[in-house]
């Protein structure tokens, strides 16, 4: 049968959560993940706290970096990755950037490929990512900064020193002056990088940006089109500003007329149209984590039964799933009939379990195309 957690420990736990008004717990992949997932399952029993599995993947090699040394001098190496774990939760792609190449796993022939060519893969699609969902420049770190396409290390450094010293950006224009940002620099950036307007202690926007449209992933360039677009069907650009979509009748109005001009008049209305590049990026990256209320154990499982499942890793064989139970199943490639599309590493979906192998703690997985989810907690 399953370990079962000290109970000192979840006594520990609850304290420090009710203590803390603790709302989300995250808890590591890796070796011991099981009972941890018991453990603080017990722990937030009876009160409204949830908690998520996160990828382990380079939490020690961040831990021992010079960048970790930097942002967390008075913090121990151990407590370090507990840290880099919850700050996955809340905006994964500024804290895997930090990670070395080499150390995040992304593959078992990982091993196979010369390091220099895997990391300028891994760079490559970093950069891809962060080009596709633009970074707020007044709240990302040098270290994502510097993969803004058009920025190096020591520009996003700048960047960083001027927020920090003087205060948040107010315009894309202000970047012209800091030091070793000029004309050209500033064209291959600037479409890249938002500027938000200053939040309330609620949340809310209380002072928009001073130019409105510098708030999505409109390039300057483009703003005297973007105004007079909008201005054609009726609709406030500082209503974008705001994190605000437009209705479904503007963006209708947008997208006809944009149409019948040419591909690029297209691609500007798709940047005024998206909800996600006003707003909060993170969901065009990948989906919100699964949140859940208790830890399932692999003998609670039985044939038959539905399931949420992550998926962590894939392999040629099918891929590994996580459904809760502390032990990943088995996805094999003969059931997906079809479906190999959905096999990306952090893809969500409905599973059945198959068969349970409590002896060797193996679980047997297949596709489950209707029903609901039966299990999780969450």
């Amino acid at each position: 049968r399953h370990l079962q957690p000290v109970a000192e420990s979840v006594e520990a736990l609850r304290a420090l959560i009710a203590r803390h008004a603790v709302v989300l717990v995250a808890v590591g992949d890796g070796m011991g993940s099981e009972l941890a997932q018991r453990a603080v399952s017990d722990a937030i029993r009876g009160t409204s706290a949830l908690f998520t599995v996160v990828s382990e993947a380079g939490a020690s090699a961040y831990s021992a970096c010079a960048l970790a040394d930097a942002e967390l001098a008075t913090v121990g190496i151990g407590e370090r990755g507990a840290v880099s774990l919850a700050r996955r939760v809340l905006d994964p792609l500024a804290e895997f950037v930090k990670v070395p190449p080499s150390a995040l796993g992304v593959g078992m022939y990982q091993k196979d490929l010369k390091e220099a060519d895997l990391t300028e893969a891994l760079h490559a699609a970093v950069e891809d990512s962060v080009a596709e969902v633009g970074v707020d420049a007044n709240s990302a770190s040098a270290a994502l900064l510097a993969v803004v396409p058009g920025l190096s290390a020591r520009l996003a450094a700048l960047i960083r020193a001027r927020v920090e010293g003087e205060g948040p950006l107010r315009s894309r224009a202000e970047l012209l002056g800091i030091k070793g940002i000029g004309p050209k620099t500033y064209e291959n950036c600037a479409g890249f990088l938002r500027i938000s307007g200053a939040r309330a202690a609620g949340g809310s926007l209380a002072v928009l940006p001073d130019e409105p449209l510098d708030a999505t992933r409109v390039h300057p360039e483009a703003y005297a089109t973007a105004r007079a677009e909008l201005r054609a069907v009726g609709a406030d650009v500082r209503a974008l500003a705001s994190g605000q979509p437009l209705s479904a009748k503007h963006a209708a109005q947008l997208r006809a007329r944009a149409k019948a001009k040419g591909a690029e008049e297209i691609a500007l209305a798709e940047l005024l149209c998206d909800p996600l590049l006003t707003g909060d990026p993170r969901r065009l990256l990948a989906e919100p984590p699964a949140l859940l209320a208790r830890a399932l154990c692999i003998d609670e499982l039985t044939a038959g039964l539905r399931l949420g499942a992550t998926v962590r890793n894939v392999t040629p064989f099918g891929a590994f799933c996580d459904v809760g139970a502390g032990t990943d199943g088995l996805l094999h490639v003969t059931q997906l009939r079809g479906r190999e599309d959905v096999l990306h590493v952090g893809a969500r979906m409905l599973v059945r379990v198959l068969a349970v192998d409590l002896a060797r703690r193996h679980i047997s997985l297949g596709l489950d195309d209707g029903g609901s989810n039966g299990g999780g907690g969450g």
